[in-house]
């Protein structure tokens, strides 16, 4: 999408073009952080509805839903949902690209959904892990959750029998899922390979950095390994190019102070 594409190349935030688009349409916007989408909510919209008509219902206050379109002025939608959820509803805009990532909670909660996906990985690698397709496998899978979660930090935690996945999402290290021990070496050597740092060094703290491309997204990533007990344990820092822009307002000065 155009939009999509201006954020990306930093001509304008999400934020400044949700507002526009906004102002167009006379509606409130919604970011769909993906933390704040009630999946109760998602109960009262059937997917392949939302999936065509690029809706989605992010939450439900008394007997009101909330529902993000890219298209808030389509009035037969509008009613097909009202029928449908038997509720009234409160209509925001938000962006196509912010929709479509959205919509993968109907298929779980990001929790639930790493968890799958990272077990058919290792189910499908059973006497050879070491294999370089199911490193890089699992690492994509950790990274995209990571990005539709705005993840800030992704912890890679090795311990004797298993290896703990941890997402710090709002400031909260969160526990999101694990992964079986022998796959732990592929992954830390993938990721090593990935970031230019030296493969068979275990013993000294080792910095790097890598760049990615997910889901059309440049994202950044900063990584850290230090030596423990069980194994090197990762830090990795996520940097969405897109998640870099913000205008000085949205900090919260007031008006005198930005003036200043």
């Amino acid at each position: 999408p155009l939009e999509q594409l201006l954020m990306e190349r930093g001509f304008v935030s999400q934020r400044y073009f949700l507002e526009l688009i906004g102002e167009l349409y006379g509606v409130p916007i919604a970011e769909l952080k993906m933390g704040d989408i009630d999946t109760e909510a998602l109960a009262l919209i059937p997917e392949h509805f939302a999936t065509t008509n690029l809706v989605i219902p992010f939450a439900k206050s008394d007997q009101v839903l909330k529902v993000a379109m890219v298209d808030p002025k389509n009035e037969e939608v509008i009613r097909a949902m009202r029928r449908v959820a038997g509720c009234e509803l409160e209509i925001f805009v938000s962006t196509e690209h912010a929709i479509k990532k959205a919509l993968i909670l109907y298929h779980g909660g990001i929790r639930g959904i790493l968890h799958k996906r990272i077990e058919g990985i290792t189910k499908d690698v059973n006497e050879t892990p070491e294999e370089a397709p199911s490193a890089v496998s699992l690492i994509d899978a950790i990274i995209d959750a990571a990005v539709l979660t705005e993840t800030s930090d992704i912890h890679i935690e090795p311990f004797e029998r298993q290896v703990i996945v941890r997402f710090r999402i709002d400031g909260q290290l969160r526990t999101m899922t694990s992964i079986p021990k022998a796959f732990h070496h592929p992954i830390v050597a993938r990721l090593k390979i990935m970031s230019s740092l030296r493969v068979d060094d275990r013993r000294h703290p080792q910095d790097g950095r890598m760049s990615l491309l997910i889901k059309g997204e440049q994202v950044d990533v900063r990584i850290s390994l230090v030596p423990s007990m069980w194994g090197e344990k990762t830090v990795m820092r996520v940097l969405p190019k897109g998640a870099l822009l913000f205008d000085l307002r949205s900090l919260g000065f007031l008006d005198y102070d930005l003036d200043i």
